[in-house]
């Protein structure tokens, strides 16, 4: 899979499907463009989401390197994509006519034995996502608790408005 970025330019696009796939690529590209200079790295977070996983090795890492990292959103910014864009540590930006839908963890349905296993696993996954949106917001985890129980969708100013961005572009 082609996944697109720019060592010059200090960009990298989220892939339209995230996967854990991904990461290694992305760990190394960031790697890459640290080695050169700690000057701002620009992530692209125009993408439907994916594994929730890849999302928070994501976040976790961009909060621990030293250069800052601007998100952007231009379209839409769904899913895990949509809590990579608001964990930016630069500026967190989006176009005035993009979307972002933030919701609970979701699961495959399978068979029963597996949904009772992995339903305790989603609440603690629950729980990282209402941490995450309450520490990059203007809200608290209650608010937000009741805000996903299902797919929530927010245009520019009401992400402003929350504070899951800093400006509209």
């Amino acid at each position: 899979m082609k996944y697109y970025h720019s060592i010059e330019r200090r960009e990298i696009h989220l892939p339209s499907d995230l996967t854990m796939e991904f990461v290694p690529f992305f760990i190394s590209i960031i790697n890459e463009m640290i080695s050169i200079s700690n000057k701002d790295i620009t992530i692209y977070c125009s993408s439907y989401g994916g594994d929730l996983y890849a999302a928070f090795s994501i976040i976790d890492y961009i909060t621990l390197i030293e250069a800052n990292v601007n998100t952007i959103c231009i379209g839409a910014s769904m899913s895990a994509a949509s809590i990579i864009l608001g964990s930016g540590t630069g500026e967190r930006t989006m176009s005035k006519n993009s979307t972002l839908m933030i919701h609970s963890a979701v699961f495959e349905e399978g068979k029963t034995s597996y949904v009772v296993k992995s339903s305790e696993h989603l609440k603690e996954l629950k729980i990282n996502i209402l941490e995450v949106l309450s520490k990059i917001s203007n809200k608290d985890t209650d608010y937000w608790k009741t805000k996903i129980k299902e797919d929530l969708y927010l245009n520019s100013e009401e992400c402003l408005d929350l504070n899951l961005i800093d400006k509209i572009i």
